[in-house]
């Protein structure tokens, strides 16, 4: 069951995400920072789920 799951630490992924998906999603936030047209800009995300 999916709920098991739920709080198990994993290994770290890395992976990269299409620049247009990136640009698509700033435009659908209103941010207009230009990094998002190059694609120039880098984000680091890390994401701790615990169990409540």
């Amino acid at each position: 069951m999916i709920k098991n799951k739920i709080g198990i630490k994993t290994a770290t992924s890395t992976f990269s995400i299409e620049p247009g998906k990136v640009k698509e999603f700033a435009l659908a936030l209103g941010d207009s920072n230009p990094a998002y047209e190059t694609g120039e800009i880098k984000v680091s995300a890390s994401f701790e789920v615990s169990k409540a």
